[in-house]
């Protein structure tokens, strides 16, 4: 053995280090334990120790970590760090690295949500197409609490938008109950011709909107036929209603406004045309009547002043009735777009039913003419020495074996006479 051959002890613990930080499996890891020997240093950074009845391990959580915290962790507390596994190299000794820190009750739930959230991504339940927002929703169906304030700002920000019918379904917003409560409203929901479906409810702690975690919920959600909004108020969290809606926001309003975003921008280029065409018609008018009426200073032409005021009328009439036909021509467009894409749904649904039952005749036709059915029928194949089928009495010899294929299996025969 050479020098060169030799490892130093800080090369030793390198190694082990580099190789706990590049394994992924220790990276992201759940440890539930009890606190103790907890150090909070001047720093901001903690240093602690977690046990269990048989074993412990170091711990550090750096100042930045520390900041996110939603409690202030004691001695003896029972609690899920979410850490990665290094090597202390100037100790020797293996420790986590802390980024994230519960109470052992809600450390737990969250647990179980990330796996579940895991599975259901795993399943295409958060990564499927979005169904598009409606162009002018007609009905939107609002699933939350009748008695909290969401559905007063859904309904207040709806009417200030655009004109549209509101159906509420009920439904508890936390609780035990609340899921199933939502689910039943779901139900309801589907009983009516909605065009869109917001869920949701005010803002409210991270244990307030378990309910929209569950997982019975999800994949209901996840049937549902027309666009959906989640709009569980939260600043930070988001849901796992949020991922598999159709759109998600942060507020009950900010859905609201969502649902009618489409009708609201409409609606406000409708109101600018109008305007223009208000503007432009009253600047000719305008511009006609100073004309008329310096004309009419001039001392040659004040003898057609009434000539001027029937010209004035005329003016004023083919202009109003310019203005109603633009203003005709837009909303025919309009409704002449709505109906072809209705047209189009029922073409393209009518294309789909007839290729549908020729598909189906010819499945049956092919089956009718499958001569394998007929041996069921006590019919038989007759095949030759070279495994060919015989169809006439001229392709077969006296003498010849021949093979007779039925229904259940196959008889061998000796051709012992032809006749006619």
């Amino acid at each position: 053995m050479i020098d060169s051959d030799l490892l130093s002890v800080q090369e030793i613990n390198q190694l082990i280090k580099d190789a706990l930080d590049e394994h992924l499996e220790f990276q992201r890891v759940f440890v539930k334990g009890e606190i103790s020997n907890l150090t909070k240093h001047q720093s901001g950074h903690f240093y602690f120790t977690l046990k269990d009845s048989s074993s412990r391990i170091r711990c550090v959580m750096f100042n930045s970590y520390v900041h996110r915290l939603k409690f202030d962790p004691k001695e003896g507390d029972e609690v899920i760090v979410i850490a990665s596994v290094t090597l202390y190299t100037r100790g020797g000794e293996y420790q986590l690295n802390c980024y994230e820190m519960e109470a052992y009750g809600l450390g737990k739930y969250l647990v179980e949500l990330e796996l579940l959230k895991k599975r259901l991504l795993e399943e295409g339940i958060f990564s499927r197409q979005k169904k598009p927002l409606p162009l002018i929703p007609k009905t939107i169906g609002v699933i939350t609490s009748k008695s909290g304030a969401a559905i007063h700002d859904i309904i207040s920000t709806i009417s200030r938008r655009f004109a549209t019918t509101i159906y509420l379904f009920p439904s508890l917003v936390q609780g035990k109950e609340a899921p199933k409560s939502i689910i039943k409203a779901i139900d309801e929901s589907e009983k009516y011709p909605l065009d869109l479906l917001i869920i949701g409810r005010g803002g409210g702690s991270f244990e307030d909107l378990i309910a929209y975690n569950d997982e019975a919920l999800i994949r209901r959600v996840y049937d549902i036929k027309i666009p959906t909004i989640a709009a569980v108020g939260h600043d930070i969290n988001s849901t796992l209603l949020d991922l598999v809606c159709d759109y998600s926001s942060i507020t009950p309003t900010a859905a609201a406004e969502k649902a009618t975003e489409k009708a609201y921008l409409l609606k406000e280029q409708l109101t600018t045309i109008d305007k223009n065409l208000y503007q432009m018609i009253n600047s000719k008018i305008k511009q006609a009547q100073l004309e008329v009426v310096n004309a009419l200073n001039k001392e040659v032409l004040r003898d057609f002043k009434n000539r001027y005021r029937t010209i004035k009328d005329d003016i004023n009439n083919r202009i109003n009735s310019r203005y109603l036909e633009i203003r005709k021509y837009i909303e025919t467009n309009y409704m002449m777009v709505t109906h072809l894409q209705e047209r189009l749904k029922k073409a393209i649904q009518t294309i789909l039913l007839q290729n549908s039952e020729k598909l189906r005749f010819l499945i049956e036709k092919n089956e009718s003419l499958n001569p394998y059915k007929l041996l069921s029928k006590g019919y038989g194949m007759v095949y030759n020495r070279n495994n060919q089928i015989v169809s006439s009495k001229a392709e077969l010899n006296v003498g010849e074996t021949i093979t007779i294929k039925l229904k259940d299996g196959t008889v061998a025969a000796l051709v012992k006479e032809i006749k006619e």
